[in-house]
């Protein structure tokens, strides 16, 4: 399931940027101007997804291991930071084609709903996705592999956040180093059990 999260997340954040402009339009003009007979702000709503799914390429923020993507302020920090390179692009292309017969009250209202958009289903998805897991869903079997301080702090982390979704297996050997035969062996069990992160 987690290859799909990224296009929930790209799918939503758009639908709320869309969202947030419309009804920042309708807070700046009312009933004034209705926005389909509006073709300077149609355009300009364009203009609005084009550069935000183009920072989304190119930014990825989307693409987090497990462990930042359980961590609310991670996810909705690196949303954030797109939204802030969304409005310095926007702000200057005002600057640049002296579009100025746009209100920056509708910009402001645009920004401002969204940030709070992203807060509130950032909170709600991180939520479910732990309660989701939590559950045995969406889980992710690891493998320990040796001993030491390391393998143990390893095994107390995982063990002590169950809400991240991994499946703890056992260390298979005590050894420092391995020979052939021991490799082959790990990735023998590693392929049989399922095994989709080794450490």
């Amino acid at each position: 399931y987690s290859r799909y999260f990224n296009h929930i997340h790209i799918l939503l954040d758009t639908v709320l940027l869309n969202i947030s402009f419309l009804l920042a339009y309708n807070l700046k003009f009312s009933n004034e101007n209705y926005l389909a007979a509006n073709s300077e702000y149609l355009r300009l709503l364009l203009f609005f997804n084009i550069v935000w799914l183009l920072l989304l390429y190119i930014t990825k923020p989307y693409n987090k291991s497990r462990i930042e993507s359980n961590l609310i302020s991670g996810v909705f920090a690196s949303s954030l930071m797109v939204v802030f390179l969304h409005g310095f692009f926007i702000t200057s292309f005002w600057v640049v084609f002296k579009a100025y017969f746009y209100s920056r009250e509708q910009l402001f209202f645009t920004y401002l709903i969204f940030i709070g958009f992203l807060l509130v289903w950032k909170v709600l998805f991180i939520s479910f996705l732990k309660y989701y897991r939590l559950k045995g869903y969406n889980s992710r079997n690891i493998l320990i592999v040796g001993h030491g301080q390391l393998a143990d702090e390893l095994k107390v982390f995982f063990k002590k956040h169950p809400e991240l979704g991994y499946k703890l297996h056992q260390p298979l050997s005590t050894a420092e180093v391995f020979d052939k035969e021991q490799i082959a062996s790990i990735r023998k069990y590693a392929e049989s059990n399922e095994i989709h992160e080794i450490y």
